[in-house]
């Protein structure tokens, strides 16, 4: 028992010196900077991939740090430096490693080039896969509760402020959390990989790049074999990219696919992306795109875009783009590099290559307006640096309105400002060259020598030159400018001449001078205008007059600039309307104007009685200001500009109020409008129309906007309307709306008719009863507008409207259904169709006419039924009109023609004066319609009666002429002339194209007896309208001599002269003999009719200039006459006539 208790306290003692000796070991191995540095360089060379590790330094019980520190791996390299570590040695009891806290300062991956062969068996390939994850095998499990790395590089890839928590070993790492930033991009992270290999990984995630307000999220799921991905991008719109990751630890690879139904693009611009579909390929060093997708830009039209490029570590290789646009296409390639090894700077090109633009739609997405004609340019963008770029533009090739334009050029933007400019255009004989520079110093000079204005810009006229000369810098600039112009119109804006002349000198000296005669607008001038500007920069005077037109104006003030704002104190101001008394500006107000803001004090302008007056006023980002008030403001002085024949009387009074702040915009309207006479006067009659009173309420802001209207006047008008937008004036806000009242007789309606169309009678009631709701953009309607009793006259048609029912009406629908129904002589018409409203503020209408027999012209030369089926499209600027026209009956006399009334031949060409201002086209109009005859239709003229039918196709295209297509046949017809009776045997009219051209295929004949013999004696007439051919024929045959004598006088010719008289009275002018090449030279040869419907020929010959001689070759029984005409000039001419009336005339010929 003694040696039992010795042998236990021996034992105990041993294992405690052990342990002490143990304790003592580690306590020096850990707290000993000796110690540390041995324990972990064994662990190092215990490691399975080579480790080297330098500057080691610190314990491991208060903390290391190594230097520098490189792992060795089968497929990449590991650097660390300056690694810092602390740890809890106590964890080792229970089998982890747990550092407390990891922090370093610079991590660098470089994936080693794979040497080896790919392996070509199943199981190479499952051992390869298993020595992937072999670092996942330590023995003990190393768990971090905080570790930093200030600089992460993987390859190429740099990642900042990354953190990490998490453990590896054991088969497994896991990652409770990550975060890091590469780039502009934050990115988050966590998730698992289980070992042995190919493992099992699952992690979720998000990353985000606040400066362009886009983010995404996802997971991964599956093995380091293959690893599926599924990530939703916002921007903020959802882009959907799933694919998946093979060979994550080997030669990984992505293969995805990225798709979107609707994405708007970052950025100022309505720009939107749809339907996109790109595949994606990646190696990691780089990754292929090819894709599709649709550019959507406000409200053009949408763009097919194809894509494909290649993006790498340095840049992205665009290889090709195509965007299908405007009917035409654009394409191109290009190179941008993140970074450029000498400067740092991102740099690279994009060439952009345009054909076959429409320049209609072109036009229509910029202004609206549409300018037909195509486009082709040829460019290049270079980006030169992070805010300097370049834009190239080789060649430009387009043709506008028949207007050919070409030009070329480059410019060049720094910090979001144009620093240079060279560039070219040239249109006709019209050049414009720009040659600046914009930096430190302004240097150039800007040239405009248009002398034919009319084929530089679509309905533009007249001719310009111009020249700009800039210097200085932009602190202290100086210029010369000057400008003249003859004969310039636009639209319905011209003037006569222009003359500027200014310049800036180097000490701030300022002188301009701007005058202009012979100003217009539409029907209205304007005057002359007389402008001047003296003193300096800072403080100048400037003056100006307009007189001569329908107001006289002049306003002087002085002030100046100062580099932000233009200060102008009003000192005098006085507009005084043709005819009226003058408004007088009775305060001398500063207004102030930026770029982006401005002010005005307040003022009135003051006639009389009334006076328009404008509050202190302010405008500039984010907020504005200001109030109008009117009071008593007569109507007539609004005459001069009214068309003629029209006159207006009456007052308004009214108050208009305009404010945004930080709660939004609200304005405010009060109209009050009473005794208004609305006149329209022609030669003989006045018609008048009188509103007792016209009262207008609205106030409107971001929450909401009311409306509500009253109009009442003479034989018991009385209108009413109220309206409310829920929200802002947006297409989706709630509407809520109603309109009543009650028009006695749209006789009231006169004065706004009478310059469309001559109305006698007119009479009816409209009633209106309609509620709105629904949505601005989409309203639903109920109730109705409808005129009952109608009755228009249509005085220069000679028929009446009757009977006329119509009403516009809806249940709850977004259309208002249009039916009606009116009566013409002896036949009748429904209307249907249907009123809705579009996308754009506006109405646009589909109306169906149908009818019968209706009595559609009653003049004295012309009577016509018709059976109208025609639909109707009536939009802003639109009026297309398609169907068909039955002629039923119709009989048409025509007396006379003109007596200059003479085809002319395709010799002839045609020049007519210019027009002075180009007409704006205020309606497009198309249209198919076929035009059918029916049975009763006669025609009655230059000695033909006959019987037509056959039928027509009118076609008219945007911008085209009209065009003509179809037959119109003569049956049962006689022509009559000289005591003969012609019978047409054949008469064809088919239409080709112009509706005054068509070609011709007639034969008329007529039998003969002459010598006991039967003779069948003729014409056929061949070729154009504009150029018919005329040719005899007889059966049995005999001389063309022999037939002419036969139509006239039933016997073979006697002799030559009886022949040519005979041919000249056919109007064969090409088969008399004499004069040059066997014709007389005749410079006409027509028809013209008497009161008793016979036809005679006339000839005349041109002797010189001034001097026309005609003679009119006499009818049976009537000698003929001759008719000498002398031109005085100026339009007016005197004509003397000989034979049974003897006449002289003075003829004034005013040409349109």
């Amino acid at each position: 028992m003694r040696s039992l208790k010795i042998t236990v306290f021996v034992t105990l003692l041993s294992a405690g010196i052990v342990v002490a000796l143990l304790t003592v070991s580690m306590a020096w191995l850990v707290k000993s900077e000796q110690g540390s540095r041995w324990l972990l360089q064994q662990g190092l060379d215990m490691s399975p991939v080579s480790i080297e590790a330098s500057g080691i330094s610190g314990t491991l019980a208060e903390g290391l740090a190594v230097e520098s520190l490189t792992i060795l791996m089968p497929a990449a390299e590991v650097k660390a430096i300056k690694v810092n570590l602390s740890w809890s040695p106590l964890s080792l009891l229970a089998g982890i490693v747990g550092i407390d806290d990891v922090h370093i300062t610079q991590l660098g991956i470089d994936v080693m080039k794979d040497k080896n062969t790919e392996q070509s068996s199943a199981t190479a390939d499952d051992d390869q896969a298993a020595d992937k994850l072999f670092w996942l095998q330590l023995p003990v499990y190393v768990s971090i509760q905080s570790g930093k790395i200030d600089q992460l590089r993987i390859e190429q890839a740099e990642f900042d402020n990354m953190s990490v928590v998490g453990g590896i070993g054991r088969g497994q790492l896991e990652i409770e959390s990550l975060q890091a930033r590469m780039a502009a991009i934050e990115l988050q992270a966590s998730g698992e990989l289980v070992g042995p290999a190919p493992g099992q990984l699952e992690a979720v995630a998000s990353w985000e790049m606040p400066t362009q307000k886009l983010k995404g999220s996802g997971s991964f799921s599956g093995d380091i074999k293959r690893l599926a991905f599924t990530q939703v991008v916002n921007v903020p719109e959802a882009v959907n990219f799933n694919g998946t990751i093979s060979d994550l630890f080997a030669k990984p690879t992505l293969a995805g696919v990225a798709d979107w139904q609707g994405v708007r693009v970052p950025g100022e611009t309505m720009l939107f992306s749809r339907e996109g579909n790109i595949k994606v390929n990646s190696d990691f060093r780089s990754a292929r795109l090819e894709g599709s997708n649709t550019i959507d830009l406000n409200n053009w039209p949408q763009a097919p875009m194809q894509l494909q490029a290649l993006i790498d570590l340095q840049g992205i290789t665009i290889d090709s783009y195509r965007i299908e646009a405007l009917d035409g296409q654009i394409s191109g390639q290009g190179r941008l590099e993140y970074s450029d090894q000498q400067t740092g700077q991102p740099n690279g090109q994009l060439k952009i290559k345009a054909t076959q633009i429409n320049a209609a739609k072109l036009s229509a997405g910029l202004n609206e307006k549409e300018l037909p004609g195509e486009i082709d340019f040829d460019a290049v963008l270079l980006i030169e640096s992070a805010d300097s770029f370049k834009i190239d533009v080789s060649t430009v090739n387009a043709e506008i309105s028949d207007i050919a334009l070409t030009g070329l050029g480059h410019a060049r933007w720094r910090a979001e400002k144009l620093a240079a400019l060279d560039a070219e255009i040239n249109a006709g004989k019209n050049r414009v060259t720009a040659r600046v520079k914009l930096g430190k110093e302004l240097d150039g000079s800007i040239e405009v020598n248009a002398p034919e204005l009319a084929s530089f810009w679509p309905g533009l006229q007249g001719a310009m030159d111009a020249a700009v000369i800039l210097g200085g810098s932009p602190g202290q600039p100086q210029a010369r400018v000057t400008a003249k112009a003859t004969s310039v119109a636009y639209d319905s804006h011209s003037l006569e001449t222009f003359r500027f002349s200014g310049q800036l000198l180097d000490n701030d000296r300022l002188t301009a001078e701007l005058v202009t005669t012979g100003l217009a607008s539409g029907k209205h001038q304007l005057g002359n205008l007389d402008m001047t500007v003296a003193g300096s920069l800072t403080d100048f005077r400037s003056e100006m007059k307009l007189a001569g037109g329908v107001a006289d104006v002049q306003i002087h003030s002085g002030g100046g600039w100062d580099g932000e704002y233009l200060t102008q104190r009003l000192e005098f101001g006085r507009i005084q309307p043709e005819g009226f008394e003058s408004w007088k500006l009775t305060q001398n107000p500063q207004l102030r104007l930026s770029a982006a803001a401005g002010q005005v004090d307040a003022h009135c302008w003051k006639q009389d009685a009334a006076g328009i007056c404008i509050d202190a006023s302010h405008w500039r980002p984010g907020s504005m200001q200001s109030k109008v008030t009117i009071e008593s403001f007569m109507l007539k002085t609004l005459q001069p500009l009214l068309a003629d024949g029209y006159t207006i009387d009456g007052k308004i009074d009214a108050e208009l109020k305009l404010m945004r702040d930080k709660n939004g915009r609200q304005g405010q309207l009060k109209w009050r409008q009473s005794r208004t006479v609305m006149a329209y006067s022609d030669e003989i009659d006045r018609f008048e129309t009188v509103l007792d009173e016209v009262l207008i309420d609205l106030l409107s802001d971001d929450r909401q906007t009311s409306l509500s209207a009253k109009l009442t006047g003479e034989q018991g008008l009385n209108m009413t309307a109220t309206a409310t937008v829920n929200g802002p004036l947006a297409a989706e806000s709630p509407l809520k709306a109603a309109a009543k009242g009650r028009l006695p007789s749209i006789e009231l309606l006169r004065p706004l008719a009478r310059r469309v169309v001559q109305l006698g009678k007119l009479q009816g009631e409209l009633k209106l009863d309609l509620d709105a709701g629904g949505t601005l953009g989409d309203p639903l309607f109920s109730g109705g507008a409808y005129l009952n009793d109608g009755l228009m006259e249509l005085s220069d048609a000679g028929v009446t409207l009757s009977g006329i029912q119509v009403k516009a009406q809806s249940s709850g629908g977004d259309k208002l259904q249009v039916s009606g129904e009116l009566r013409s002589g002896e036949g009748s018409a429904s209307i249907f169709g249907q009123v809705y409203a579009t996308e754009k503020p506006g109405l646009e209408a589909n109306i169906h006419i149908q009818g019968q027999n209706l009595a559609s012209l009653r003049v004295p030369e012309l009577s016509l039924d018709t059976s109208p089926d025609l639909k109707l499209h009536i939009g802003k600027g639109v009026f297309d009109i398609t169907g068909s026209i039955m002629i039923p009956r119709a009989s048409a006399v025509i007396r006379a023609l003109p007596k200059n009334a003479v085809p002319r031949s395709d010799d002839v060409i045609v020049h007519r004066a210019e027009r002075e201002i180009e007409k704006k086209q205020e309606m497009i109009v198309t249209g198919n319609v076929e035009v059918i005859l029916g049975d009763d239709v006669r025609f009655n003229g230059f000695g033909l009666n006959s019987r037509l039918d056959g039928g027509l196709r009118l076609t008219q295209s945007r911008g085209g002429f009209l065009r003509s297509a179809g037959t119109v046949r003569v049956r049962d017809g006689f022509l009559t002339g000289y005591g003969k009776e012609l019978r047409v045997d054949r008469g064809e009219l088919t239409f080709t194209g112009p509706l005054d051209d068509p070609l011709i295929n007639i034969q008329v004949s007529r039998e003969s007896i002459y010598e006991n013999r039967q003779y069948i004696i003729g014409l056929r007439l061949t070729g154009s309208a504009q150029n018919v051919k005329t040719e005899p024929f007889s059966r049995p045959s005999m001389s063309e001599r022999d037939v002419l004598a036969f139509l006239l006088l039933d016997r073979p010719a006697s002799n030559e002269n009886e022949t040519a008289g005979a041919a000249l009275a056919l109007g064969l002018s090409q088969l008399v003999p004499g004069g040059d090449s066997g014709i007389l030279g005749l410079d006409e040869v027509s028809f013209e009719t008497n009161d008793a419907n016979q036809a005679s020929m006339v000839a005349g010959k041109r002797i010189n200039d001034r001097l026309f001689v005609r003679y009119l070759f006499g009818t049976q029984g009537n000698p003929g006459a001759f008719r000498i005409r002398y031109s005085l000039g100026r339009g007016f001419s005197l004509e003397s006539s000989t034979g049974a009336r003897q006449s002289l005339d003075l003829i004034y010929l005013l040409e349109r």
